[in-house]
């Protein structure tokens, strides 16, 4: 019980800087790594938070254009049923009633597989747009692993996508 006291004597008696360098001093060799290793955390992370913010932005546009397209095909397709009304009620004989209304269909149906191609290549580029930014981060995170794995390794690059003329 006596060792006890003493050292609890001898930890109060030190000032408590010398208690602190004591505590620092075997850290001090790692500082420069724990650094740099934060250093590149921080870069990274805002890197991928810019990723976030490009995807977003791309997403937002995308899905404006997707709504103005649609909004415009429904008001379309409002003013040609309110026409296709008006001139129905003004037929003379149930043929030319029928004749209009399989026009209006038919031209229906082509403005709809029209509009649905048109909604199709948005939502690939939509998709394409959204995930590029990602797609990039994904490819610096394997680039660094393989570089902290492999020293020396760099990734293949690959091949270009725009065909040769």
């Amino acid at each position: 019980m006596a060792s006890a006291a003493q050292s609890s004597n001898t930890v109060r008696k030190k000032k408590p800087e010398e208690v602190v360098l004591k505590t620092v001093t075997p850290f001090q060799p790692r500082k420069p790594t724990m650094e740099k290793a934060f250093s590149d955390l921080t870069a990274y992370t805002q890197d991928n938070l810019g990723a976030f913010i490009k995807a977003n932005a791309a997403m937002t546009k995308g899905v404006e254009l997707m709504s103005k397209n649609f909004f415009a095909l429904a008001s379309h397709a409002l003013e040609e049923a309110t026409e296709v009304g008006k001139r129905v009620t003004s037929v003379k004989s149930i043929s030319e009633a029928f004749e209009l209304q399989s026009r209006f269909a038919q031209e229906s149906m082509e403005t709809m597989i029209t509009e649905a191609r048109k909604a199709q290549d948005l939502s690939a580029t939509l998709a394409k747009d959204v995930s590029a930014p990602f797609a990039d981060r994904i490819k610096a995170t394997f680039s660094t692993f393989a570089a902290v794995a492999y020293p020396g390794f760099s990734a293949p690059t690959p091949p270009s996508s725009k065909k040769a003329a």
